[in-house]
């Protein structure tokens, strides 16, 4: 069964099988940070019995979750004070303005 996983290039690495993770085709050891790259994590040492992988993976897959819904948090958080920045400095600039330049932009939003 070959498994097809992407690199950090966003490039496919096939793999003829699982265990090839640990060992490749030729027999020598894989690397460990072969294995993070491909999955954030080297998930374990050596070839693992397929049911203690799988839970290492579910457990890794719960912790991914919790990190990309921190992330949207921060995420959302940031675009607010970004926009909150973006609205003092346009209010800044606005009132630092002539009345000439004040009508002239008035002008040109009524435009739009």
């Amino acid at each position: 069964m070959t498994v097809t996983f992407k690199n950090a290039k966003n490039e496919n690495v096939d793999y003829s099988s699982i265990n090839n993770l640990w060992v490749d085709a030729d027999g020598n050891k894989v690397k460990r940070s072969t294995r993070t790259e491909l999955f954030g994590a080297w998930l374990a040492k050596e070839p693992t019995p397929y049911k203690e992988l799988l839970e290492k993976v579910e457990a890794k897959l719960l912790e991914i979750d919790r990190y990309q819904s921190n992330l949207n948090v921060l995420k959302n958080s940031l675009d607010e004070l970004m926009k909150t920045e973006r609205t003092e400095q346009l209010r800044k600039d606005i009132t630092s303005m002539t009345e000439e330049q004040k009508n002239d932009l008035l002008q040109l939003l009524q435009a739009h």
